[in-house]
Order: structure tokens, then C-alpha cells, then sequence
């Protein structure tokens, strides 16, 4: 049974609803999935989140126990930084990701991280050359290694 004795929709005009907002539920369910897409974490960028604060739940945890600081999130990006900049300059002399681990004092795991990071690699073995956009397959990207 429609609603025969009932206002249109403020926002697109065709529906009808009896809602306090004025607004149909059609337009309610689109609004709402707009704030439920999966977006990256404005301060990783690894993980998506659908949270309102675009924070993943990592990020959240540690801003949680550190505080908000923005200067020392600057600070901290320039270290990470420096510390890629190391690692890849260390990789390009020809050492591995366990001598550059043990040079630096850091993780291997951090080590390969860092350089996929930086250099583009997928976990699916490409690699995204973000100056041209190219995509190099599994084998083409062995051989640039």
C-alpha cells in the first residue's frame, strides 16, 4: 500500500515519504551508503576504512595512545623518510635486505617494506612505475631486481 496523503521528497522529488526529515527513504539509503565506502586511511594509506574519522583501526590505536600531535607527525614523516632514503641508497650499493637490516639495526621486514613502498611493488609481484604509469608483470619485474 503506497502512501497516498503524503509529502514528496525534499531531495529528488519523486518519492513520497512521511519521514520528519522530509527526506524518502531511497535518499536516506544514499546518503548513508556515502559515508559507508571503503576509503584509505588518511594517515597510512594502506588500509581502507569506512569510518567517519578515515582512520584505519592501526592508526586509531596509536593516535589514541599517543595523542594527536601534528608537528610530531611531520617530525616522525622526515625520519621515515631519511630512514627509505637510507635503505634504498644501501640497496642500490648491491647489499640485501638482511645486510641492509643488520647495517641499520631495523627489521628485515621493515627493510623490504620500506623499499616496496618506495619503489611501487605490489604484493602481487608488480611493479607501478608511477612516472609513466606503466604496470610490469612478475617476470619483467624479477628482472629489475
Amino acid at each position: 500500500m503506497g502512501l497516498k496523503y503524503a509529502d514528496l521528497c525534499k531531495t529528488c522529488g519523486k518519492h513520497k515519504t512521511k519521514d520528519a526529515s522530509g527526506i524518502c527513504a531511497v535518499c536516506r539509503r544514499k546518503s548513508e551508503a556515502g559515508k559507508k565506502t571503503r576509503r584509505p586511511c588518511k594517515n597510512c594509506g594502506r588500509q581502507f576504512t569506512r569510518n567517519e574519522d578515515d582512520l584505519c583501526s592501526t592508526c586509531r590505536q596509536g593516535f589514541a595512545r599517543s595523542g594527536y600531535d601534528y608537528e610530531g607527525r611531520i617530525i616522525r614523516a622526515i625520519e621515515q623518510a631519511k630512514s627509505t632514503q637510507r635503505i634504498l641508497e644501501l640497496r642500490l650499493e648491491g647489499n640485501s635486505f638482511a645486510k641492509i637490516a643488520e647495517m641499520t639495526g631495523i627489521p628485515v621486514s621493515h627493510v623490504y617494506r620500506s623499499f616496496e613502498d618506495a619503489v611501487g611493488w605490489k604484493s602481487k609481484g608488480q611493479r607501478i612505475d608511477y612516472v609513466n604509469g606503466e604496470v610490469y608483470s612478475s617476470e619483467e619485474a624479477e628482472d629489475t631486481i
